[in-house]
């Protein structure tokens, strides 16, 4: 699925505890779970590739996503299945750096507009 797609599809109102969440706190659960992709595919079968998304999260992930967030279990359940994909394609920290870096270089530089 096309990362534009699901951003743009992402509709959290119909669920009360996530029509609370902040935009921070969505781009949060996106940078955790991005973190956390071996934890989430541990329990997989070794069959699965790790390129396909889990469908549903490991227990001990959802508890800390729940903790974490104060959101219910099911809450976090429900926000998986919406940013899953999202999720899935961010690039680690480091890589995210560079290419924001590189955009500084390239497109700032000339303009005074550095990090």
């Amino acid at each position: 699925m096309d990362v534009r797609t699901s951003f743009l599809a992402l509709d959290l109102s119909h669920h009360p505890e996530l029509r609370a969440l902040s935009y921070i706190a969505v781009a949060r659960f996106l940078r955790c779970a991005s973190m956390l992709k071996d934890n989430i595919l541990l329990p997989q079968p070794h069959s699965s590739p790790v390129t396909t998304i889990p469908d549903v999260l490991p227990p001990g992930i959802t508890t800390f996503f729940s903790r974490s967030f104060d959101i219910s279990c099911d809450a976090v359940d429900v926000l998986w299945d919406a940013v899953k994909h999202i999720a899935w394609t961010l690039p680690a920290d480091g890589e995210e750096r560079e290419m924001i870096e590189t955009m500084f270089q390239h497109h700032g530089q000339d303009l005074g507009i550095c990090e």
